[in-house]
């Protein structure tokens, strides 16, 4: 299943001269300002994906997966992507079939593995060291940062409940690589 993605497109001279907001596709693009005064983006939300307005570029981030369901502990499949992206193409009116993919998540969700111990018998890939995934005080899973990619082992059912206060189905655990 693919959840967080970042993906850009060139800016086809959709940059703003407003100081303040602006509509766009029945979208409301917000500037936001520079530590110089200076607007250095206009960004809004669409269901919990970023979309972001650069000089340069369009950046549309975070969980496609969200965005289609309303939460990624469940399947996201290929035809839903495929869905999403066209109906992403619809809203902003952008072809993001076009575009530069800059990050992408996949995971694999598995069922009744008794993740904690296996979280915690996780120690290093390739000698790099896992670090604990912490969430309201509670480690719900590990971490292993490598130069280019991430690997990532958690308990899903309790990650959701720390951070969404969400109940989903006991016993969901994740395997992801970003």
């Amino acid at each position: 299943m693919i959840d967080d993605a970042t993906f850009v497109l060139p800016n086809p001279g959709l940059w703003s001269n407003s100081v303040g907001p602006f509509e766009r596709n029945n979208l409301r693009f917000v500037p936001l300002w520079n530590n110089h005064g200076e607007i250095f983006c206009y960004s809004t939300s669409i269901k919990k994906l970023r979309l972001s307005l650069f000089h340069s570029e369009i950046r549309l981030d975070n969980s496609f997966h969200k965005f289609a369901h309303g939460n990624n502990s469940d399947d996201f499949t290929r035809s839903e992507i495929i869905e999403t992206i066209e109906t992403l193409n619809e809203i902003t009116g952008l072809n993001w079939w076009n575009s530069n993919v800059k990050k992408i998540e996949y995971g694999c969700n598995l069922m009744d593995l008794g993740i904690d111990s296996i979280i915690s018998s996780l120690i290093s890939y390739k000698s790099r060291y896992y670090v604990p995934m912490i969430g309201h005080s509670k480690q719900y899973g590990t971490k292993c940062f490598m130069t280019d990619f991430s690997l990532k082992l958690y308990n899903k059912t309790l990650e959701t409940w720390l951070h969404e206060k969400l109940r989903i189905k006991d016993g969901i655990s994740r395997w992801e690589i970003s």
